[in-house]
């Protein structure tokens, strides 16, 4: 403990020989490397090794102690009060991480370089000294000579650092022995003067360097000063605010990020030019006229800017600035009500994309708002108005962002859509094909709007109301007066007769009657389209009108509609050569009267009342030896002979494989069986009623002769009435009644049939059913013969 002590005090009597107190501008760091020069140190390490305080690098003096800054002072053997000082040290800022006091002014440290010094050469001609501010990287210059620093040593290129010195103003490695054999710089920095800087505001610049320029002397000499709105804030706060915008403005336009683009390398503080520095300090003097210009300057390379919208991709680098921790709150606030009224000024123009709060414009609207406008769903609105060419559509390139339209056009369109009728609408009002009413525009008889509310209907068409009722008016005043002749025919009935429905010219027919050469007479009735109401005096003079269509080529859809069979159906018989690609009508007729498909003759029978599935179909004629003429891919479709079908025979075997109707017991008949019939055990409800809708379901099947499985699918309970039926003739329930059904005329019950797919009968319910059937045929007979009881046959078979 007493070495220690001992040590502590040599160490704090020891003087340098050479005293040294801080300049105006020079920090501890800058002090130590002129002390060092002064006394022949080799550098700032031998003095920390003097004091036994090797542990501290100089960035590290700013956590000095109390008690180390007094053995440092007495060191340098100056006014100890200047050495002693909070301004030369820079000592952390409270509650401010990552900040430290630079002679009295809040700065970031990372904006210091502690390792590597710079000098401008001609100050150091007057005052051989560092200044602190010389090593701050995002100033390439000396504020107060206007001079370019110099970084490196002008002959051997090496950079200038702290751990060894020569001589402030002289390079610590371009060495050479003076005549009394001791080492000297053969470099003097002061003999090298740098170019200076010039820029357009000299004041401006001089007003930002001065917000952190150590001198006092040349702080009072600025002019200028911050807008009122600035001027309570603190200069570091101002600074910070100035480089930000700095970065924002030096931003690339394809930078993606959204956070501020701030340097890291030291090359990358070369941004920071006087000629920038001083326009942002313009901005702060000038708030916020300035700021307005550079948002401008920012949005010109918006469209380069991809992967935003709205104000990101307008003023992205500036909105940077306003989520930047480093800038103080208020301030970002600020710049963030001015980033607003700048987009709230140019929302005139919309230079892109914006959400709602950003873009102040009432004739702009979302797909949302446009779909409520309009009265249509938001997948319409997105796919047929945003595809339309018609329409103003403003959108970002990348798929971001809302999709923006013009209410005005939205309104004006679909207004107009009252006062129009689509081509369905007016082809069943003048009754004619749909195909048909372009026709009749292009003879100039109704009036086809083309406006954009047509470009957004998916191909439909739309005509206008007033030129369509025009139409039906003068086409009722043609008709002539007084009831139609006898044998007139309509006219849609004349064509179909005719065959010519898809090849007749409808205008021809149309200006026929207006001209009076076709004559017409109304029918009255339920009928009230034009054409069909319209009827002419007989069919030959319908005939004169159409073209000749015996050369006319049919397109499938049209030899469907001719042969009456699906489309579908008639593509496979073209693949399969049973018709050309494009039939006569001759062609189509002839297929129509030679085969049949099974869906046609589905058709056929429903029109006769009979209804039956394909595949009970397929048995009824497999049965009958029709063989099909062709079978078709796709869904088992099979094309058939027309002249093998015959639609009577199918239809007596339908009405054979009906099921049969449920039977009705009388009072009478159900009192005289009730008490022989067993109940559920698990029967719930009305036991009675049970009983007797089963009674009554089973001998409908009894008396039909179907099957349970015929019978099921029509009324249901298949499963039910089976297990029932199962339980009586074990329990001896049909044993008990079978006599009163006998003598109640209820009986009479033909063998049960057996078809394909079903199982013999030979147990079960099956056998109990053929039992039941030969003792009611034996009973009926007045048969004497004692029957064994069904329920000891079925154990025994």
């Amino acid at each position: 403990m007493s070495a220690l002590m001992t040590a502590q005090r040599r160490s704090d009597g020891a003087r340098l020989p050479v005293a040294s107190s801080p300049r105006p501008g020079e920090g501890i760091a800058e002090l130590m490397v002129r002390a060092s020069a002064e006394n022949s140190y080799e550098g700032p390490v031998d003095i920390m090794r003097a004091l036994e305080m090797r542990k501290f690098f100089l960035k590290d003096l700013g956590r000095a102690s109390t008690y180390e800054r007094q053995r440092i002072a007495n060191l340098f053997g100056g006014s100890a009060s200047d050495v002693l000082h909070d301004v030369i040290w820079p000592t952390p800022v409270k509650d401010r991480p990552g900040w430290i006091n630079f002679f009295g002014t809040a700065l970031r440290a990372v904006h210091l370089t502690w390792t590597r010094f710079r000098v401008a050469p001609r100050s150091m001609r007057h005052s051989p000294y560092l200044r602190s501010i010389w090593r701050l990287k995002v100033l390439s210059f000396d504020p107060e000579s206007r001079e370019w620093l110099l970084d490196a040593c002008p002959v051997c290129k090496a950079p200038f650092n702290f751990a060894r010195t020569l001589g402030v103003s002289h390079c610590p490695r371009c060495e050479k022995l003076d005549g009394e054999g001791f080492v000297r710089s053969g470099v003097d920095l002061a003999a090298y003067p740098q170019r200076l800087v010039h820029v357009h505001d000299e004041a401006a610049l001089d007003y930002l360097t001065g917000l952190i320029d150590p001198s006092p002397v040349l702080r009072a000499r600025i002019s200028t000063s911050a807008a009122t709105v600035l001027s309570n804030f603190d200069r570091g706060d101002l600074f910070e605010l100035a480089l930000a915008i700095v970065c924002a403005m030096t931003t690339p336009s394809e930078f993606r990020g959204k956070t501020l683009n701030r340097p890291f390398a030291a090359k990358d503080y070369k941004r920071f030019t006087p000629d920038l520095l001083a326009r942002v300090g313009r901005a702060l003097i000038d708030w916020p006229d300035t700021i307005q210009g550079i948002a401008e300057e920012i949005r010109e390379g918006a469209l380069r800017r991809q992967g935003f919208f709205g104000i990101h991709k307008e003023l992205g680098p500036l909105l940077s600035v306003t989520l930047d921790p480093h800038v103080h709150p208020d301030l970002r606030k600020l710049l963030r009500e001015e980033l607003d009224a700048n987009m709230e000024r140019s929302a005139s123009r919309l230079p892109t994309v914006r959400r709602a709060e950003n873009r102040h414009r009432d004739d702009l609207v979302t797909t949302q708002a446009a779909a409520k406008l309009v009265g249509r769903t938001r997948k319409f609105v997105a796919n047929q108005i945003a595809a339309s060419p018609d329409f103003t559509v403003i959108r970002t390139a990348g798929g971001k962002g809302p999709t923006l339209f013009r209410a005005s056009e939205l309104e004006q369109a679909f207004s107009l859509k009252e006062k129009l009728e689509p081509s369905t609408k007016a082809a069943v009002a003048l009754g004619i094909p749909p195909s048909a009413v372009a026709d009749l525009a292009d003879a100039g008889l109704i009036v086809r709007e083309r406006g954009p509310i047509v470009s957004c209907s998916s191909g439909k068409a739309y005509y206008h109301k007033d030129s369509l009722e025009s139409l039906l008016s003068c086409m009722m005043k043609t008709a002539q007066s007084g009831p139609p002749p006898k044998g007139a025919i309509r006219i849609t009935v004349g064509i179909n007769r005719l065959g010519g429905e898809l090849n007749a010219r409808w205008e021809e027919i149309f200006k026929a009657i207006l001209e009076g050469e076709l004559p017409v007479w109304q029918i009255r009735g339920r009928l009230l389209a034009v054409m069909t109401s319209l009827a002419v005096e007989d069919i030959s003079r319908l005939a004169s009108y159409l073209h000749d269509k015996r050369g006319v080529r049919l397109v499938q859809s049209e030899v469907a509609l001719l042969a009456g069979e699906n489309p579908n159906t008639i593509t496979l018989a073209v693949e399969y050569g049973l018709l050309s690609k494009r039939p006569t009508i001759d062609e189509a007729r002839r297929f129509a009267d030679q085969y049949i498909s099974t869906p046609a003759i589905q058709t056929v029978l429903g029109l006769r009342g009979c209804d039956v599935d394909v595949y009970t179909l397929r048995k009824l004629l497999a049965a009958r030896g029709v063989s099909p003429a062709l079978r078709l891919t796709g869904r088992e479709r099979f094309i058939w002979f027309r002249q093998s079908i015959d639609f009577g025979s199918l239809q007596a075997a339908i009405e054979e494989r009906k099921p049969p109707e449920r039977s009705q017991l009388s009072e009478t008949q159900w009192l005289r069986l009730r008490s022989l019939v067993s109940t559920l055990t698990r029967s719930r409800g009305d036991r009675d009623q049970e009983n007797r809708r089963d009674l009554e379901d089973m001998l409908a099947v009894l008396r039909s002769g179907s099957t349970w499985c015929s019978f099921g699918k029509v009324h249901g309970r298949l499963g039910h009435l089976r297990r029932r039926f199962q339980i009586w003739a074990e329990d001896g329930t049909w044993d008990r009644i079978l006599g009163e059904l006998v003598s109640l005329n209820l009986a009479d019950w033909p063998l049960p049939k057996i078809e394909d797919g079903h199982r013999q009968l030979r147990a079960g319910s099956g056998l109990a059913r053929c039992l039941l059937v030969e003792r009611a045929t034996l009973l009926k007979d007045n048969s004497r013969r004692r029957f064994k009881p069904i329920a000891d046959v079925l154990a025994s078979a």
